[in-house]
């Protein structure tokens, strides 16, 4: 490939890929637009983007960026003519500062308003007007917030002058008032005039044939969360932390510290998290999973509110421990989760499947309706990623593990074993193997989905995770997974602590 060829993939619609053919035009470099299906992704764009697999995606040459705001710094970065971003560093840092203010307050409120109705609709509304106030004030006295000439911010911000429209229209909902920010409608004109901008519009009717769906909206005469809905749904976040920080330490090295610090709230680092050896494949399905359960938390934290990430120990030590217990000695070497990608998901086997049980177990006790369309969300997700575990180590049941001489099927069934024998509440809990009594029907000895007599998940109580992750067997002594226990109020009367 040319080191010069420059290529945008895109939608034709989304405002953050004509953030950069704004750019690319304001600079006069020429590339080619790849139009993207976004229900059907090409190989190109999850090639080049294999994290994500969205659109926006740059490329130069050998170079592929995702991220708009990123995008757009590399562009400014590359091409010199006509600058975008201040050269000052800290007018550079004063502009990035408001393009993240904007992003988070304007751009994630703009899709739950759009996408919701009733109350959720209205608080988003609430979070963008009292952004577009403070932006009114940014903009007073100034012609662009660049300054005399459009700049990087006005080019991030540029979007609500055309899309709010948009979305405003289909969501059926209003923020932007022109009597209510006069320097924002005003800057809205002027912005819009700008020939770069005024040429290089989609047309408005092409984006109302985009058939989008707008989530339904609670009944009347339903409570969108009940108060007791609250503790319920905050006890999950434990194991979603843990869940989070093991698969984007063992997949990227770092973790929720990086990825999303303002899920942490404060909470102390995992102790004996690392990258795990895994391979090109593994490794990709784990950075998804691990991106998953940042979403999971976000969107537990911003229904319910949430509490800082507790200490979790997920430590080879941990891991050995755990897996000493459940074959009732001690293993020689001490088995490592992190050694390579089996051993890894031996390891994962333990996580997300006791999740899956606990949303099950809750589910029953639910009854706001945001609430229970949450947990049903976080079970759909929870289901596969259990599935896809017991998937890759079902194709690899008679695999004898190294250099334990125990097969992979039967690694699966001492630690269901051990989670049974911990929560002692009987058999929720199978291997990837079972006798034909247990298996579906009766008929089967396969057991790719661990279900009861018909076939439906089996559900624990909150008291019966503690007993599990704690491997102590019991709620009111932690140790294990959470070494001071878990957190949130069920968790800490059950320690009898505040």
């Amino acid at each position: 490939m040319n080191r010069e060829e420059v290529k945008l993939l895109g939608s034709g619609v989304s405002p953050f890929e004509w953030r950069i053919i704004w750019a690319l035009k304001l600079k006069g470099v020429e590339f080619e637009f790849i139009k993207e299906n976004i229900f059907k992704k090409s190989s190109l764009l999850l090639e080049s983007n294999p994290v994500y697999k969205m659109i926006p995606v740059f490329i130069h040459g050998q170079n592929a960026i995702a991220d708009s705001l990123i995008i757009l710094e590399y562009i400014d970065e590359t091409w010199k003519q006509n600058p975008i971003m201040p050269r000052d560093p800290h007018e550079k840092a004063y502009t990035r500062f408001w393009a993240k203010f904007s992003e988070d307050q304007l751009v994630e409120p703009s899709r739950i308003a759009f996408q919701y109705g009733g109350e959720k609709q209205a608080e988003a509304v609430k979070v963008m007007a009292d952004a577009l106030e403070i932006l009114e004030g940014e903009i007073r006295g100034k012609k662009f917030f660049g300054g005399e000439t459009m700049g990087y911010l006005d080019i991030v911000v540029g979007w609500i002058g055309y899309w709010l429209q948009f979305t405003q229209q289909v969501g059926n909902y209003k923020v932007m008032d022109s009597e209510k920010y006069p320097e924002i409608h005003l800057w809205i004109n002027r912005f819009l005039q700008v020939p770069t901008i005024e040429e290089n519009l989609p047309p408005f009717n092409e984006m109302l044939s985009i058939p989008f769906c707008p989530l339904p909206d609670c009944p009347n005469h339903a409570i969108p969360v009940y108060k007791q809905d609250i503790d319920l749904m905050q006890f999950p976040l434990n194991l979603e932390h843990l869940e989070a920080d093991f698969f984007l330490y063992s997949a990227l090295g770092y973790g929720l510290d990086k990825i999303a610090p303002y899920l942490v709230m404060g909470g102390p680092p995992p102790i004996g998290a690392q990258k795990a050896n895994l391979d090109f494949l593994t490794e990709n399905i784990i950075t998804e999973f691990g991106f998953q359960e940042v979403g999971h938390l976000r969107a537990i934290k911003s229904t319910v509110g949430g509490f800082p990430r507790p200490l979790m120990d997920l430590s080879p030590k941990n891991f050995a421990k755990l897996f000493n217990e459940a074959f009732g000695y001690e293993l020689v070497p001490p088995f490592n989760p992190y050694r390579d990608s089996l051993n890894f998901m031996l390891a994962s086997y333990v996580l997300p499947y006791v999740g899956l049980l606990g949303y099950v177990g809750t589910n029953p006790n639910i009854n706001g309706c945001v609430t229970k369309r949450l947990l049903a969300g976080l079970l759909g997700v929870e289901s596969g990623q259990d599935a896809y575990i017991r998937g890759y180590l079902y194709e690899r049941a008679n695999e004898v593990v190294f250099p334990y001489n125990y097969t992979v099927a039967e690694f699966t069934i001492r630690v269901s074993e051990l989670r049974n024998r911990l929560a002692m509440c009987g058999i929720k809990d199978e291997g990837i193997l079972v006798p034909p009594q247990l298996g579906a029907e009766n008929r089967t000895e396969s057991n790719l989905l661990s279900a009861n007599y018909n076939s439906l998940s089996y559900g624990r109580t909150p008291a019966e995770i503690l007993r599990i992750v704690y491997s102590t067997g019991d709620e009111h002594v932690p140790g294990g997974f959470f070494p001071e226990g878990a957190s949130g109020r069920i968790a800490r009367e059950l320690l009898g602590k505040p």
